[in-house]
């Protein structure tokens, strides 16, 4: 009997400005989720922590610095390649950068949850809930 892979470590960018949020979209051929939209986000590096990658990725794929605020949410999937843990955070932009096509900022009133693979749809709720308004820092807690 083999024993399960433990599952890969995925960490993605949820950039809020204001009640907009930046979103790509996949290549046509990707293997997984091909075609969707997307926030970005990619897998945690050894030695490297959710946030960092959360932060690398988002330089990576959009050209756009940010500050991670808080975790958003947490979901498993299935990909082409196993298991996958995913950590949604929440980020604001470090600055006015105009982000590198395909990423685009959007309304979040405007997102269609169908539109992304279904471990983003609670995300895309809670954004909604939210009405993506700015929240405190990583690790606040809020309160008085």
């Amino acid at each position: 009997m083999t024993a399960a892979r433990p599952p890969r470590q995925v960490a993605v960018a949820v950039v809020v400005r204001g009640a907009e949020v930046l979103v790509g979209r996949r290549d046509a051929l990707a293997a997984d989720a091909a075609g969707c939209d997307e926030f970005p986000g990619g897998l945690v590096e050894p030695g490297e922590s959710a946030d960092d990658a959360a932060v690398r990725e988002c330089r990576e794929e959009a050209g756009i610095g940010v500050t991670v605020e808080r975790l958003l949410a947490c979901a498993t999937a299935d990909s082409s390649r196993g298991p996958i843990e995913i950590r949604f955070l929440r980020c604001r932009p470090e600055d006015a950068a105009v982000p590198r096509a395909p990423f685009a900022w959007r309304p979040v009133s405007a997102l269609d949850p169908s539109g992304f693979p279904a471990p983003n749809g609670p995300v895309i709720t809670l954004l909604r809930a939210e009405g993506a308004r700015p929240s405190g820092r990583h690790g606040d807690q809020g309160g008085s």
